[in-house]
């Protein structure tokens, strides 16, 4: 196998196989990550097909049909890079990416070169119009919820989030190496200084990876080489040319775009724009294949020099991915159980309120509700400002039949979030289920007056207001919870309830025929009754 696509394989397995890919693959909100990483690198090859195949038209190699064939690769290109760019914010470093590449492996005459590049540095503004075009402030766009601290998400100044993020690189680099400890929420701290030594350290460690790659760009950049690669290529060689280039230059450059890559591409996430996160494993799922291929040029480097054949490192590479690839499986199979997932994630994060409300979540939807009850409890305990947690908290105890801890913890969330129309609604259904009619009703109208659209807050208010003997508030009530729910039996048979109490049958009997034939059991015994 030749020596470029060894490492092309080598870069690909690497990619595929590396446990800290699990969360951006096997976690389903994540998905944009994937897909734009699909676009993002698919760009990259087809500008690379793009400038090969001109290069072979210039030197006459194929002439009218190579040049057709490069402008059929960079419209592609441009295509990709246009629904990188609809797909994900990270996808604005793209054309940074292809213009990196371009001044590192190939040549030509400047003007030319920025020509076939314009068209790409254009779509850098697709991004930021699409920001403006939604709906609010640039700021209010960018930011990630409106109290995350509450949620227990980090709530952090720009400052703050940039010098923590050189220790998150660092991390993230960590993992790449050496993927253990692996975690979906990582209790992180945080840093709001240049010179707090771990972030010292870690800018330090990051400003010479960086300055590694400034310095072999510097050191590969002689005419005698550059001439020889374009002689290369003009051949018709393509990337293979790269073995052959005197001083290694393939292998440093492919180091050098490697490590730029890395940085280039975690710059969005990994910069002075405060995330709700500080550190996900999804986040390096792109900038890892700059790591890889920085990795497989260096590895290049090292037996090249030696003439040694390939036998060696193939059973080397051959080791590491079946290690890696035992890591992921094992990775993996957390993410099979929702349970197992937060378990893991409790044990390594002790602390965390937003762990333990998760997995109050997972033994809720389980049916185990006193662990979710503990769970919870555990949530408030570390973060008393936790309205979510209350909320949960509040729903398990009422579906165990403890409603007046319930409805206690339901008022708590209700303090701290007093626009959640929701919560209302499930205090209302609380406090129904105890006869409290008067109260229900009062809380259902504020449920129903920030949620005009929640149709059991409006069922619920129809139900109290009946009990109340308010019967045309009931009315009014059921009539537009079945106009926003029209196939919900309850609806029509609560109305038709209505009806009958108000002496109107020839009402209650449709209302009941309705619920009667949307499957509703009372209705067809309510039906036969008024017959």
């Amino acid at each position: 196998m030749p020596h470029t696509q060894f490492l092309a394989l080598a870069v690909a397995l690497l990619f595929v196989s590396h446990p800290v890919q699990t969360e951006a693959v096997t976690y389903v909100f994540q998905r944009l990550t994937s897909l734009v990483s699909m676009f993002y690198l698919l760009s990259l090859v087809l500008y690379i097909k793009a400038r090969l195949e001109s290069h072979r038209a210039e030197g006459i190699v194929q002439g009218a049909k190579g040049s057709r064939r490069s402008l059929l690769y960079a419209l592609c290109s441009l295509l990709a890079a246009v629904l990188a760019m609809k797909t994900k914010e990270n996808a604005f470093t793209l054309p940074v990416v292809i213009t990196l590449y371009e001044f590192l492996f190939f040549t030509g005459a400047l003007r030319r070169r920025l020509l076939r590049l314009a068209p790409f540095l254009l779509t850098m503004l697709i991004i930021p119009v699409s920001i403006m075009q939604i709906e609010g402030s640039l700021g209010e766009t960018m930011k990630p919820m409106t109290e995350p601290a509450a949620l227990g998400y980090e709530n952090l100044s720009g400052t703050e989030y940039f010098f923590t993020q050189f220790r998150v690189i660092v991390t993230y680099l960590r993992l790449l190496l050496c993927p253990v400890n692996q975690n979906v929420v990582y209790d992180y701290p945080i840093y709001n200084s240049l010179f707090e030594l771990p972030v010292l350290l870690s800018f330090l460690v990051l400003s010479a990876l960086f300055g590694t790659a400034v310095y072999l760009v510097y050191k590969t950049r002689s005419a005698k080489s550059i001439e020889h690669r374009a002689k290369s290529i003009e051949h018709g060689e393509g990337p293979s040319a790269l073995r052959s280039m005197p001083w290694a230059i393939g292998p440093l450059r492919l180091v050098a775009f490697g490590i730029l890559w890395f940085f280039i591409t975690l710059s969005v996430e990994s910069s002075v724009i405060p995330l709700a996160m500080v550190i996900d494993e999804y986040r390096v799922y792109l900038p890892s294949a700059g790591f890889f291929l920085a990795s497989a040029g260096c590895a290049s480097l090292l037996w090249r020099p030696r003439g040694m054949s390939l036998k060696i490192p193939f059973t080397a590479f051959l080791v590491i991915i079946l290690t890696l690839s035992y890591a992921t499986y094992a990775r993996n199979s957390l993410w099979t159980d929702k349970v197992r997932l937060w378990e893991d994630v409790a044990r390594k994060n002790p602390d965390s309120p937003k762990v333990y409300n998760n997995l109050g979540i997972a033994y809720y939807e389980k049916g185990r509700y006193d662990k979710a009850i503990d769970m919870y409890e555990r949530a408030v305990s570390l973060s008393p400002g936790n309205y979510f947690a209350y909320s949960n908290l509040a729903t398990a105890y009422a579906v165990t039949g403890r409603l007046d801890r319930a409805i206690d913890n339901f008022r708590k969330a209700i303090a701290l979030d007093p626009g959640n129309g929701v919560v209302y609604s499930n205090l209302g259904h609380a406090l129904r289920k105890l006869g409290r009619f008067a109260e229900a009703a009062e809380v259902y109208l504020k449920a129903v007056t920030l949620n005009p659209y929640d149709g059991a807050a409006f069922y619920g208010l129809g139900a109290a207001c009946a009990s109340l003997g308010r019967l045309d508030d009931a009315l009014n009530a059921y009539s537009r919870f079945a106009e926003l729910s029209p196939r919900d039996p309850e609806a029509y048979r609560g109305r038709g309830n209505v009806y009958a109490k108000k002496g109107d049958m020839s009402r209650a009997e449709a209302d009941f025929r309705k619920a009667c034939s949307l499957g509703s059991v009372e209705g067809c015994a309510k039906l036969r009754n008024i017959r």
